[in-house]
């Protein structure tokens, strides 16, 4: 599984088997980047991490989980650019170290 970049360009579409996880979605990031730079855009990426990895949100893990292996996904789709982090970056260590009878 990787990472695509979202984009607004006249006539873009995502890959076929793309879990989009921007806001507004069940597995996007509700915490903002208030200055864009690298600090503020780690700090949000550890605020999800932390939020995420709470035990209050493990169904949230199984649920991205489950549809993940349901549906075949193979990337995930947010609008950071590709060589910034992201908490798609987060997701996708939770895929790459998935142990769902854990959860």
């Amino acid at each position: 599984m990787d990472r695509v970049q979202r984009t607004r360009a006249k006539g873009s579409k995502l890959p076929p088997n793309t879990l989009c996880v921007t806001r507004g979605t069940l597995f996007g990031n509700g915490y903002k980047i208030i200055h864009n730079n690298a600090e503020s855009r780690q700090t949000v990426v550890n605020r999800f991490r932390s939020h995420i990895n709470n035990p209050l949100f493990g169904w949230k893990v199984k649920a991205f989980i489950e549809r993940c292996e349901r549906e075949g996904i193979e990337h995930l789709a947010c609008w950071c650019k590709p060589d910034e982090i992201c908490h798609a970056d987060v997701w996708l260590e939770i895929w790459n170290n998935k142990d769902i009878s854990e959860i």
